[in-house]
């Protein structure tokens, strides 16, 4: 915010402190402090359950060595202490709510009508590697991700042939992390599409099946069938290059925090810069590192340092939007801060901004008075209360022209020629009246006189 509400020494100042030519620009309100990113959710194969169930006792022990190989565990670490939640049950049924394609517009399946024959003069399809192409739907910005990343992704999965859906990372709430040569099984053509993106690309994959779960399918979770090709909508949200030398699943508190620092000034870099695109894609990687489910976890003083590096993230991402004028996104970005800071100036004076820009004056109303009992001798925020006024009086100018175009004037009520005659009539009687009553009015005065 301009002036005490916006200077990053102030709403931030207790939340990680920034450069100095970032403070510099949080004065003018150019300064981030915010953003949103989600925790990873990790997919371990279970076929051995399946397996298991059919009394495939070969099937079930070649299944363990794939889960033993491909699953994982994300763990917080709190001072040197591990807890371990239990994610096996939660990631087999988590990611999937068995939804048929056919049950609402959100499930089904994208039109996908190209071939490896037919896309070589087609603008936006571009053939990946054999067995994987691709549609862009949504243009991303920046480099695609070096060999080493490790990458947050959206993704829903369909059988082509069928178009059921098999796979939704959304349902969880959570986004997908994806490291390149730690890929699990079937993500062979996922990972190669995802290595030609860009972060905030969105597009469409179709994958042979020799590139996802081949001729043996899959079982358990995702149930694929054999030979199945796949058709993923995949939207890249960023990657990250892990230079802690550890993945996150293995840092401490502290560590995570300091990671999401980094990140975050990576993100004031670019935002000085003008590259508000990236710098949301940095605040986005930096709370990657503070996921709802990491966050669930903590209590005390491990919450309030996570809190101390996410928070900032939030508000620095309501800047961004503000920027791009994603105003609603800005909007929710601002209410996660206040759910854990009721008073926290900033959040309250990007939240009044981006409302006002959507035109919803009286909650913008309602958050600059708020923040001028906050913070009384601001003169932006008096500002701020004088612009939703006119905006109002704006508002209501308009609504006045409309209404006027709506609903005309009425018109004039003509009398019908008879009355009109009548009343012409009643007039000349009472003017004859009138003359011959004249000479009795003179009478009357001069008898007065006398």
């Amino acid at each position: 915010m301009e002036g005490a509400a916006e200077s990053l020494g102030k709403g931030g100042g207790e939340q990680g402190q920034e450069p100095a030519a970032v403070a510099a620009a949080a004065s003018t309100n150019e300064m981030p402090d915010g953003q949103s990113g989600e925790e990873s959710a990790t997919l371990v194969p279970g076929d051995q359950l399946k397996a298991v169930e059919n009394g495939d006792a070969a099937a079930a022990a070649a299944a363990a060595a794939d889960d033993d190989d491909n699953g994982g565990r994300d763990a917080v670490t709190l001072g040197g202490n591990i807890q371990e939640p239990e994610e096996d049950t939660r990631e087999r049924i988590g990611l999937h709510r068995g939804l048929r394609s056919d049950e609402s517009e959100e499930d089904r399946m994208p039109e996908w009508k190209w071939t490896s024959r037919e896309v070589e003069d087609q603008e936006g399809i571009v053939v990946v590697s054999e067995g994987v192409i691709k549609e862009v739907i949504k243009q991303g910005v920046g480099d695609t991700p070096p060999r080493n990343a490790t990458c947050t992704v959206n993704f829903r999965a369909w059988i082509l042939e069928t178009k059921q859906k098999v796979l939704d990372t959304r349902e969880d709430r959570e986004s997908y992390e994806l490291s390149f040569g730690h890929e699990r099984r079937g993500e062979k053509g996922l990972s190669e599409g995802i290595s030609s993106m860009r972060a905030g690309e969105k597009c469409l994959l179709r994958v042979k099946s020799d590139k996802a779960y081949g001729r043996e399918g899959n079982f358990s979770f995702p149930h694929v069938p054999p030979d199945a090709d796949l058709l993923y909508e995949v939207e890249l949200v960023g990657f990250d290059i892990l230079e802690e030398g550890k993945h996150r699943s293995l840092m401490t508190v502290e560590e995570r925090c300091e990671a999401a620092e980094k990140r975050r000034q990576l993100g004031n870099e670019l935002f000085q810069e003008g590259k508000f695109e990236e710098a949301a894609k940095k605040y986005e990687m930096a709370l990657s590192y503070m996921g709802e489910e990491f966050m669930f976890q903590l209590e005390g003083k491990y919450r309030d340092l996570a809190n101390k590096a996410r928070l900032p993230c939030h508000l620095n991402l309501a800047a961004c939007y503000i920027k791009l004028k994603r105003h609603e996104e800005a909007i929710q970005h601002c209410n996660t801060v206040l759910m854990e800071d009721a008073t926290n100036e900033k959040a309250l004076y990007r939240r009044g901004l981006a409302r006002l820009e959507l035109d919803q004056t009286d909650a913008a109303r309602e958050d600059f008075v708020t923040l001028s009992k906050l913070a009384p001798n601001d003169p932006n925020v008096a500002k701020k209360l004088r612009a939703v006024k006119e905006q109002e009086a704006q508002v209501r100018r308009k609504q006045r022209q409309l209404y006027k175009g709506m609903f005309p004037p009425p018109k004039p009520r003509v009398k019908p020629w008879y009355t009109r005659l009548w009343l012409r009539l009643v007039a000349i009687l009472l003017s004859i009246l009138a003359i011959l009553l004249s000479p009795l009015k003179r009478w009357r005065q001069k008898v007065k006189m006398h």
